[in-house]
């Protein structure tokens, strides 16, 4: 199934129907911005000192860090997290835009 977010269109998704986690990509820490945290924490799972992520802990790591889309883990996806904590742009995933409240689905 594939779908596109209302308040973006131009930001297409696909889903699996057993899988849905509203979840930006690399957001390991839940909180809607990226951090030096957000990318340890992907660097913690690869070395296998976590096996994922407390703000999403019912889902496998993959699907919520791995930014450069080849469904698995290395240390370019924690690379590519830190460098949109720090403000340089990476092309394999969206810039989270500013919150305006509380997440409502």
């Amino acid at each position: 199934m594939t779908g596109r977010a209302p308040e973006h269109p131009a930001l297409s998704f696909s889903t699996n129907a057993a899988l849905v986690a509203l979840a930006y990509p690399g957001d390991t820490t839940g909180n809607k911005g990226y951090s030096s945290p957000d990318a340890s924490r992907v660097q913690r799972v690869i070395v296998e000192l976590d096996s994922g992520f407390d703000a999403f802990d019912t889902f496998a790591p993959n699907p919520i860090t791995d930014t450069t889309g080849n469904r698995n883990l290395s240390s370019l996806d924690a690379a590519n997290i830190q460098q949109m904590a720090t403000g340089l742009p990476v092309d394999s995933f969206p810039i989270i835009p500013p919150s305006t409240g509380p997440f409502q689905p």
